[in-house]
C-alpha cells in the first residue's frame, strides 16, 4: 500500500494479482471531476498480489472576474445556496470546486442599475473548461432617476427635485427654483412674484405686503415702511401716498399691504411709515393732510390738534402759539381770541389774565396807565370818588388814616391844626 499523501479529496483502492515479483502498472481509472493521478509501477508480492491505492484531487476551475472601469463596486458570492456572502476584488479570481455551486452576482455602484445574476451553475461533468469569465453589465442610472448602491432598477425622483444622469441620489431643488414633475433632471427658475424654498414642487405667490423683485428668488422680501404691495404676486412695492401711512403688520415677515389715511391733527408726506402729530403752533383739519397750518393769531394749538381754540378773555395768542398767555399785569382783553393785551387805562387796576380793568375803589387811586394794583391814599389824603388818578388832602379839623375814603372830624377834645393830618 502506498504511503498516503497530505491534502488528497478522494481515494480509491484496486487489487491486482500476478507473478510474485513480476511488475505491473495498472491504467489509472477517470473520475468526473478529479485530477487524474499518475499511474504507478510496481511489483506483485509473494502472495501473488498487489493493492494500490490512487489518491484523487478535486478537479478546480477558475472564474476570472472582469468588470468594466466604473459602475460596479464589487462581486459578491455564496457557496452552495448559503446566506453567507462574500466579496471579490475587481482583480480576483475565484478557484471553483468540481460539483460545488458558486452563486455570483454584482453590486451596482451607486448611479449605475442592473442588477446581474451569474454565472450561477454546477460545475459537475465540466472537465475541459479551464476558465469561465464573469462580465456583469450595467447602466449609467438615466436623468431624473436615482439609483442607489445594488439598484436593480432606477427609482423615479419624487417632485421637488432632479438628478442628472448617473446620480445615486435625488437632489432637492435649491432655493429659487422648483421642480413640478417628477423624474426631472433639472429645476425651474421661479419667476419674479413668486418665491421657492428649497425642494419646492411648485412656485409660492409672494402675497400682499411682499414681493420678489427678479427671478429665482427663494423667499419673498417684506416691503419696508413707507411702502406697501397690496396685490399678491408684486414684483416691487410702492411709495406710501401724501397723508397716509405705510406701517408692518402684525407679521414680521409681511410688510405694509396698503395705505392708512392719517387722522385729523396729524400728517404725512410721501414714504411715510407713520403719521406724525402736528407740533405745537399748528393743526391739520382735514384728514389725509400732508402738512399742518399754522395757528392763527388769538388761538392756541396744542400738539396734535385737528382745529385751533380760540383763547378766551384775559388771554392772548400770536400766531403759531401752542397756548394762550394770560394778560401780564397792568393789561387786560376784554374779547375772545385777541392776538395782544390793552394797557390798562389810569384809575383802574388790571391783575394778571384780566378780561377788563377794575375800577379803583374809594380810599385808593391809580395815577398812571398799566397798573396792576390800585394804591391806597397815604396818609394825610383821602379819596371819596371811584376811579381816581390821585387824592385829595385831608382838611383841618380832620384826621386821614392810609386808605381813607373820607376826612374823619376830630372828636370833642382834638384837633387838627394843619391840613394833611393822619390823626387829630
Amino acid at each position: 500500500m502506498e504511503t498516503k499523501p497530505d491534502n488528497y479529496t478522494k481515494e480509491k483502492t484496486e487489487v491486482f494479482e500476478g507473478v510474485t515479483d513480476s511488475e505491473v502498472t495498472p491504467e489509472v481509472l477517470t473520475i468526473a471531476g478529479y485530477e487524474k493521478p499518475e499511474k504507478i509501477t510496481t511489483t506483485i508480492l509473494g502472495n501473488g498480489k498487489r493493492v494500490i491505492d490512487y489518491y484523487y484531487y478535486v478537479k478546480r476551475f477558475d472564474i476570472v472576474v472582469t468588470l468594466p472601469q466604473s459602475g460596479i463596486k464589487e462581486v459578491k458570492y455564496k457557496i452552495n445556496g448559503s446566506d453567507d456572502y462574500k466579496s471579490l476584488d475587481h482583480s480576483d479570481t475565484l478557484k471553483v470546486e468540481f460539483d460545488t455551486r458558486y452563486d455570483l452576482y454584482a453590486v451596482a455602484a451607486p448611479g449605475y442599475y442592473h442588477y446581474s445574476t451569474g454565472p450561477t451553475r454546477t460545475l459537475n461533468g465540466i472537465m475541459n473548461e479551464a476558465t469561465i469569465t464573469f462580465a456583469p453589465t450595467v447602466e449609467a442610472c438615466p436623468a431624473g432617476y436615482k439609483c442607489e448602491e445594488g439598484s436593480q432598477d432606477p427609482t423615479k425622483c419624487p417632485a421637488g427635485t432632479f438628478a442628472k444622469q448617473g446620480s445615486g441620489e435625488c437632489t432637492k431643488c435649491p432655493g429659487g427654483t422648483h421642480a413640478s414633475n417628477a423624474g426631472s433632471d433639472h429645476c425651474d427658475t421661479c419667476l419674479a412674484g413668486t418665491a421657492c424654498g428649497e425642494g419646492s414642487i411648485e412656485p409660492t405667490v409672494c402675497p400682499p405686503g411682499t414681493i420678489a423683485a427678479k427671478d429665482g428668488a427663494s423667499k419673498c422680501t417684506a416691503c419696508e415702511l413707507g411702502t406697501y404691495a397690496s396685490l399678491k404676486g408684486s414684483t416691487s412695492c410702492t411709495d406710501c401716498p401724501v397723508g397716509n401711512k405705510c406701517s408692518s403688520s402684525n407679521y414680521p415677515e409681511i410688510g405694509p399691504t396698503k395705505p392708512e389715511i392719517c387722522p385729523a391733527g396729524t400728517y404725512a408726506e410721501a414714504g411715510s411709515g407713520e403719521c406724525k402729530k402736528c407740533s405745537a403752533g399748528t393743526h391739520a383739519s382735514k384728514a389725509g393732510s400732508d402738512h399742518c397750518d399754522v395757528c392763527p393769531a388769538g388761538t392756541k394749538c396744542e400738539e396734535g390738534s385737528p382745529d385751533p381754540v380760540t383763547c378766551p378773555a384775559g388771554t392772548y395768542a400770536e400766531a403759531g402759539s401752542g397756548e394762550c398767555k394770560k394778560c401780564p399785569g397792568g393789561t387786560h382783553s376784554s374779547k375772545v381770541g385777541s392776538d395782544h393785551c390793552d394797557i390798562c387805562p389810569a384809575g383802574t387796576k388790571c391783575r394778571e389774565g384780566s378780561s377788563d380793568p377794575e375800577i379803583c375803589p374809594a380810599g385808593t387811586y391809580s395815577p398812571s396807565e398799566g397798573q396792576s394794583e390800585c394804591k391806597k391814599c397815604p396818609g394825610g389824603s383821602y379819596q371819596d370818588g371811584k376811579g381816581q388818578t390821585s387824592c385829595k388832602t385831608c382838611p383841618a379839623g380832620s384826621a386821614c388814616e392810609e386808605g381813607a375814603p373820607k376826612p374823619t372830624e376830630c372828636r370833642p377834645g382834638y384837633y387838627a391844626p394843619n391840613e394833611g393830618t393822619i390823626s387829630c
